[in-house]
């Protein structure tokens, strides 16, 4: 397959949050946009609320406590002390999804060729959604979350945002500060140059500027 021409696609936000309701509230208060659905994956102990975001889509995710743990780390650094500090005090955005320019097992040893360490493609499942992603076996994201999780759903799949009611949200741009100089063209590598504006200036921090119902909104 080339990749030359071949372009990524921006998937989703994800919000980390101590409680899914608590982060459901914080977003909903933040967009004046309920959310349009949700679930759990069994399989990693958390529960999710999707909000419509175009043809993209707004992720709050947490630790489900009514949920036995996994035998392995939580995807999303949900188990870190780090990310529990961070979200103790409010949700946080914590890192971006894409579908990147090629399959993805070629995609992750693109990176690892980089230095990127994203983890190997996991199998997952949510009702009849299925789908495979980046994560690492100790749970951490890359970059400390500044390089975006690639995703690849089953062909043929509705995706989240098809399923979701539509919304008037509309993404303006993500912004990374700090971001070490491996980014920029790793995410050039993988068609996603564009999606995100890039700067190395500045302490590490992902943004997301959005046009809600309540005006601009900054998610971060």
């Amino acid at each position: 397959m080339s990749t030359a021409s071949a372009r990524a696609t921006f998937d989703h936000l994800v919000i980390a949050a101590a409680s899914l309701a608590e982060g459901t509230a914080w977003v909903e208060d933040r967009l004046g946009v309920p959310s349009g659905g949700g679930g759990v994956h069994a399989f990693m102990g958390t529960h999710n609320a999707l909000w419509r975001l175009g043809d993209a889509y707004i992720e709050v995710i947490a630790i489900d406590p009514a949920a036995p743990g996994p035998d392995r780390p939580r995807w999303l650094s949900l188990d870190a002390p780090e990310t529990k500090a961070r979200i103790a005090a409010r949700p946080r955005l914590i890192t971006w999804q894409i579908r990147p320019n090629r399959p993805l097992d070629d995609a992750v040893a693109a990176m690892a060729a980089r230095g990127i360490d994203t983890g190997p493609p996991l199998d997952a499942a949510r009702d009849d959604l299925v789908w495979r992603l980046t994560v690492r076996g100790d749970g951490a994201l890359a970059l400390g979350g500044l390089f975006p999780v690639m995703i690849e759903w089953r062909a043929g799949d509705r995706l989240p945002p098809q399923r979701l009611p539509e919304t008037p949200l509309a993404l303006e741009r993500i912004e990374i500060a700090g971001a070490p100089g491996s980014l920029a063209p790793a995410l050039a590598d993988l068609g996603a140059h564009g999606l995100a504006q890039i700067g190395e200036a500045g302490e590490p921090a992902l943004r997301a500027h959005l046009d809600t119902p309540r005006g601009p909104v900054v998610l971060d």
